[in-house]
């Protein structure tokens, strides 16, 4: 089974149906309009010397758990791993990925509090927007045993910032990072 990225909202999917005949293949085209709307076409070709119905509705199940991948839109999204980012005592640590999809970025990861340290570790995240517009998130962590995970969704961004301080379990009070890129448009 052979699954290929053709382009944004494109896959093909190739699956033979036996292996003497390797030409003859179940091919699936997804495409996404602009409209946001899928539109899947699925062609089935059956092996010369009449391939077993075993195999060929195998092939049939794989292209339209494929198609329905791709009619929900998770087809090949773009994922960038930042961090790690740490508070200037050291104490507080962010990592994560960037994850580029329908509809626009989400911003994912775990803030760590390390043990044996007085206070509370604070993740602040900071967003332009395509369109002129600012975001900004604050996350924070208090446990010094297991990190707290995060998401966000920032929609079309051009860059995505963050920084860690420390602070109290109430607010940020200090030790904090420069702002470090997360994720930026062009690289």
């Amino acid at each position: 089974m052979i699954l290929r990225a053709m382009g944004v909202g494109v896959t093909l999917l190739i699956a033979s149906a036996s292996t003497a005949a390797p030409a003859s293949a179940t091919v699936l085209t997804a495409s996404v309009t602009a409209s946001m709307t899928a539109s899947v076409t699925t062609s089935v070709t059956a092996a010369p010397g009449g391939a077993s119905d075993a195999a060929s509705g195998a092939a049939s199940d794989a292209a339209s758990d494929a198609a329905s991948d791709a009619a929900s839109g998770v087809v090949n999204p773009e994922i960038w791993s930042w961090g790690p980012i740490r508070s200037a005592d050291r104490a507080g640590l962010a990592k994560g990925k960037v994850v580029h999809d329908r509809p626009g970025f989400v911003v994912n990861g775990k803030l760590y509090d390390l043990p044996g340290r007085a206070g509370c570790s604070w993740l602040k995240l900071r967003w332009l927007k395509d369109d002129g517009g600012k975001g900004a998130k604050t996350y924070g962590n208090c446990s010094g045993s297991k990190p707290a995970g995060f998401s966000v969704g920032v929609g079309y961004v051009l860059m995505i910032e963050g920084r860690v301080c420390r602070g109290t379990s109430r607010k940020i009070t200090g030790a904090c990072s420069s702002w470090e890129g997360v994720w930026s448009q062009g690289g």
